[in-house]
């Protein structure tokens, strides 16, 4: 049995040889969602100029995971709760700089954990669910003023974010 599984009009076959990437996407509302409060907060700057290709990484892992474990598991969680934390930035292993929108998520690490304990291997220090909303750049002190203030807020306010269709590949 191969896993295919279909994504904007894209197939990917997972042959469980080169590594492991699974991640889960965020749907078309709930991608809207964000924009909608990023905007509200003064943060159009950043608004990801590509909502449908908005997702949260799960696991990469430079070890793959037998195939038969991923066949028999992909799937099996159809949803995962999550919770908007706060604006992150940082400077990649490549060297640019990340915006992100941390998420605290329960159920994304639990999900972690299960393909970690099934073989993968984070590829990274630590796993902290996220999704990335623009990358080049690092904010400047006036727009990180702005995200200081929505951090704030959203220390205090607990906006939900839903996110679905769990999909696999091999590392390219």
């Amino acid at each position: 049995m191969k896993v295919l599984i279909s994504l904007s009009e894209k197939t990917f076959e997972y042959t469980g040889t080169h590594g492991f990437y699974c991640q889960v996407s965020v749907p078309s509302e709930e991608a809207r969602f964000i924009a909608k409060l990023l905007k509200q907060n003064g943060l159009s700057k950043l608004v990801p100029a590509d909502l449908d290709g908005l997702h949260c990484t799960i696991m990469y892992s430079k070890d793959a995971i037998p195939k038969e474990v991923v066949d028999s598991n992909l799937g099996s969680i159809k949803a995962f709760k999550a919770y908007v934390q706060r604006i992150e930035s940082w400077e990649g292993h490549d060297k640019k700089g990340y915006i992100t929108l941390k998420l605290n998520s329960i159920e994304l690490n639990k999900r972690h954990n299960f393909w970690k304990q099934a073989g993968a291997t984070h590829s990274f220090e630590d796993y902290t669910p996220h999704i990335t909303l623009v990358t080049g750049f690092m904010p400047d002190a006036p727009l990180q003023s702005v995200i200081d203030k929505f951090n704030t807020k959203m220390g205090k306010i607990k906006y939900p974010v839903l996110l679905e269709d769990e999909y696999v590949e091999d590392l390219s």
